[in-house]
């Protein structure tokens, strides 16, 4: 065993038990609600298994991590962990493919990436979509085609934006001749098609069960930089100066010699070209398309795995002219290397504590189960009641999520049901301002949970929970 697999093997297990631990140890997550929405679509799959294709939660995240959901949040998240190492691990392999010194650094790039090292420790799909696109590229430089077009054409069932990916493999494929390789990107769309049959009776169920984006008035719009003003964020200084780098030598070495076609073509096409179409996709949505993006940095995540790519491209070329110098050449990874292990840790908490909202919505469950009212139905807003009050949240006699009747909430809900409104998900998602509760004669309000150190929500709301009884 070479002394470089040597380092990269220390790399992950030290690695891997350090993103348990974290998982363990985080009360809460950085995905907010959405995590606990693909935690109980995922763990609830086996009693409806329709869940399995469900689009929201993207059906081969659902699949994939239904086994490990079962062992409950906990689980899930070690889901995740494993995804990040494997994905790392394809990293690690690309670069050893290209020859680049050092290749170990591929790894503490990915994986220690902020935005990356943030959400593994969650039920977010960016991980597991990272994968599959790494996954993709990897059997590309493998030659293995026509696997390569299968992978990718899973892809938008992990994240739907995955469709911009096809137009680079499709060039790549075609570049390189491999024509076969083609029909087998409509590969993933025809599986999930007639796997989706007997659910929904219909074989174009993925076009016509397609929601569409978030709400005018609660998403907006944002300016066409607004990730590139987050990139610390994201990935981080250490490591953008070495994107950087990659991809001022990988654009200069590329335009100089454009007529043989090689692999460090393909390497521009689906690497370079795929974090810049995807980047370059999610800005001009949150700029131009009003509703269709918040703005959300975790989504650049999933291309995390082809930045570090990139990096590790510039770092190759960073070392060549340290070369003659062996000590100059340790230091400088050394530094480099200690540098990129912690700056995370400067960004974000860890562990990962229960956020303001989390914290109140436990107590106010905590609340609820005190009083007893948790035996009565339970109508709710916020994912993470039922998740506190271990409800099973797609058993309509035990909770309801959202009020049918936003006019007359009234309408619809039996006596003794017990509606939990909050600030967040209440006025925004649900649409149902507050003083329609407050101000109807069929509701009596039981309690009022505010935060200790008051603080706003989504679109500038002061943050609180209100529990009411249906009379």
């Amino acid at each position: 065993m070479t002394r470089t697999k040597q380092i990269a093997i220390t790399i992950f297990i030290i690695s891997g038990l350090f993103f348990v631990i974290f998982s363990v140890y985080s009360k809460g997550n950085w995905g907010g609600a959405d995590s606990y929405v693909h935690y109980r679509i995922s763990r609830y799959a086996y009693k409806y298994p329709h869940l399995f294709l469900d689009l929201w939660g993207k059906p081969v995240f659902n699949i994939l991590s239904s086994p490990f959901s079962r062992f409950g949040f906990t689980g899930i998240k070690i889901f995740n962990v494993i995804v990040a190492l494997m994905t790392s691990w394809f990293v690690f392999d690309i670069s050893g493919i290209f020859k680049w010194r050092a290749r170990y650094m591929s790894v503490l790039m990915l994986l220690y990436a902020p935005i990356y090292f943030i959400i593994i420790p969650s039920a977010l799909t960016e991980p597991l979509f990272g994968l599959v696109l790494v996954s993709a590229v990897w059997l590309f430089f493998k030659d293995r085609f026509i696997f390569s077009a299968i992978i990718i054409s899973l892809i938008p069932f992990a994240r739907n934006e995955g469709f911009v990916f096809f137009p680079l493999f499709l060039a790549a494929f075609i570049l390189k001749k491999q024509y076969s390789a083609i029909p087998f990107i409509a590969f993933g769309f025809i599986l999930f098609s007639f796997l989706g049959l007997p659910f929904y009776k219909d074989v174009f169920w993925i076009i016509n069960q397609s929601g569409g984006g978030g709400d005018l008035g609660i998403y907006g719009r944002g300016p066409l930089f607004h990730y590139v003003r987050y990139i610390d964020d994201i990935i981080g200084y250490p490591v953008l100066l070495f994107f950087l780098a990659g991809l001022l030598w990988s654009s200069i070495k590329l335009f100089k010699n454009c007529s043989n076609i090689g692999q460090k073509h393909y390497f521009y096409l689906l690497v370079v070209g795929g974090f810049l179409v995807y980047f370059s996709a999610h800005s001009v949505v949150r700029w131009l398309w009003e509703g269709r993006s918040l703005g959300l940095i975790r989504v650049i995540a999933g291309i995390v795995p082809l930045g570090a790519l990139v990096a590790m491209r510039g770092m190759d070329e960073i070392l060549s002219l340290l070369s003659h110098r062996k000590f100059g050449t340790t230091a400088f990874l050394a530094i480099s290397g200690i540098v990129i292990v912690s700056y995370p840790f400067f960004k974000y908490p860890v562990p990962i504590g229960l956020n303001g909202e989390e914290q109140l919505i436990r107590q106010s469950c905590e609340w609820l189960k005190e009083k007893n009212f948790d035996k009565r139905l339970i109508y709710f807003y916020d994912p993470l009641i039922p998740h506190y009050l271990d409800k099973d949240p797609f058993d309509s006699g035990e909770v309801h999520e959202l009020i049918d009747d936003r006019e007359n909430p009234q309408n619809g809900i039996p006596p003794g049901s017990v509606v939990v409104w909050d600030a967040h998900f209440g006025p925004n998602e649900g649409q149902l301002p507050l003083d329609r509760l407050l101000n109807n004669d069929s509701f009596t309000l039981l309690s009022r949970f505010t935060p200790e150190n008051p603080f706003k929500t989504l679109n500038g709301y002061d943050y609180e929970i209100y529990v009411f009884l249906r009379k």
